[in-house]
């Protein structure tokens, strides 16, 4: 059963509206960890917007028309962004739609930063908002349990051609997942710190049985090798091994160490398994041929340097907001030269904003960083301590992990979505972590 773009864009709009008037009478407690798991699980998919757009957009206003959303951290920063966006978007020489229909689907990412914050910050505990993240690990599971089961033949959800799952890398023997390889296993790198954490403290507030996240990291870290990705893999050892050092006070050294091994015995079963009894099997390969070409990883050798020699040609404002435009190597459009995608997160922002973008982002990154790490230093309460330094390590493994990826892609608004959900999230938790009391500071949105 096909349907048209325009019809996706119509029954996207409907169920839209649908939302905003549900956010506009029903309590936020529930809509909004609703909208949260719902958002990178993008039921219609057009190349004019999808489902989760329209819904982030209606349901943000309903909440701004509610008073929900009260404190906006960080907003000087991402006015810069949207900044860096508009004057890109003045000089981009060609199809100035399709970067227009780019920053429509990017910006819900930076309005559920702000309601996660906002949600964070009104809730007395930070359980509902983890339980948030474990539910949207388990649909991400789910996703990759179906895509597994299928194999080559792609999973069509109820036989609607629109309902498909990404199809897998067949041909490399890698599996996709919701996001893509990449970002998939990058997801699931994140969400498997997140699980060892609650392991190890083993919280009483998240009523998660033990063996249910154990099970749970186990699976992330079988889909994670079914990807065939290196950097995933690599940024999870930095990450429990950093993260290990770091909590050894809090959580005891013994437990730390324990459960680091544990999840290594369980990680090399995981590999056993995927490459022994799944077609998914190229991991191990990837990792033993890995080579450096002329200082650049084997896979990067040649998008890497297309990328900078394009860079050369517009390096202050960039080609425009979004880098690969709709059909363009199907179609010669005037004013553009297609490039693949240079797997890249700074290089990206360079040939799409330039350097005033890429200044704008780290500034973003910067401010994020550093309020997240003041919340593992000013604190007197332990549990947000904690999840404080835990924010703070999922930014720098996420960043580190960005060196050779770009979840700023136009066709990438899912992943956004966690992306955005995870750190604003955590922002507020840090916030919460380096307040003495609400008295003395009630707003640390404006400092």
């Amino acid at each position: 059963m096909e349907l048209s773009h325009y019809i996706q864009l119509a029954v996207g709009l409907v169920l839209s509206v649908l939302a905003f008037a549900a956010a506009y009478v029903m309590p936020m407690r529930v809509m909004t960890p609703a909208l949260l798991v719902l958002a990178p699980f993008e039921i219609i998919n057009s190349q004019y917007g999808t489902s989760s757009t329209g819904l982030v957009y209606l349901v943000s206003l309903a909440m701004l028309l509610r008073g929900e959303l009260r404190h906006f951290p960080l907003l000087g920063a991402i006015i810069g962004i949207l900044l860096a966006y508009a004057l890109s978007l003045a000089t981009a020489n060609a199809a100035p739609l399709d970067h227009i229909i780019y920053l429509i689907r990017i910006f819900p990412g930076f309005l559920l930063f702000y309601i996660a914050y906002n949600y964070v910050r009104k809730k007395p505990d930070p359980a509902r908002f983890i339980t948030i993240l474990l539910i949207i690990n388990i649909l991400v599971l789910a996703v990759c349990i179906l895509q597994l089961i299928g194999g080559s033949q792609q999973v069509v959800l109820f036989g609607i051609q629109e309902f498909s799952l990404m199809a897998n890398r067949t041909t490399q023997s890698r599996l996709n997942g919701p996001f893509g390889a990449e970002f998939t296993s990058e997801y699931l790198a994140l969400a498997s710190l997140l699980l060892a954490y609650l392991i190890m403290n083993k919280k009483k507030d998240i009523h998660w049985k033990p063996w249910i996240l154990w099970a749970m990291l186990a699976a992330n870290i079988a889909f994670m090798v079914a990807t065939g990705s290196r950097g995933g893999f690599l940024v999870l050892l930095i990450g429990l091994s950093w993260g290990g050092f770091w909590f050894r006070r809090q959580i005891g050294t013994v437990r730390v160490v324990a459960s680091l091994i544990a999840a290594m015995f369980i990680g090399s079963i995981m590999i056993v398994i995927i490459t022994q009894f799944t077609e998914f099997n190229v991991f191990i390969d990837r990792v033993e041929n890995t080579e450096i070409k002329n200082g650049v990883l084997d896979t990067r050798s040649v998008t890497w340097p297309t990328a900078i020699e394009a860079i050369k040609g517009k390096p202050v404002l960039g080609y425009g907001p979004r880098l690969r435009l709709h059909e363009d190597l199907l179609k010669p459009i005037p004013g553009h030269t297609p490039i693949p995608y240079p797997h890249s997160l700074p290089l990206f922002l360079l040939y799409t904003l330039g350097i005033v973008g890429l200044a704008a982002y780290s500034v973003f990154f910067i401010l994020l960083g550093k309020r997240l790490y003041a919340g593992t230093r000013r604190n007197t309460n332990p549990e947000f301590r904690g999840l404080s330094i835990l924010g703070f390590l999922l930014l720098a493994i996420f960043l580190i992990d960005e060196i050779k990826i770009e979840f700023l892609r136009f066709i990438q608004s899912d992943y956004q979505a966690i992306v955005f959900t995870i750190f604003g999230g955590f922002l507020a938790m840090a916030d919460r972590a380096r307040l003495r009391s609400k008295a003395k500071t009630p707003h640390p949105d404006r400092q």
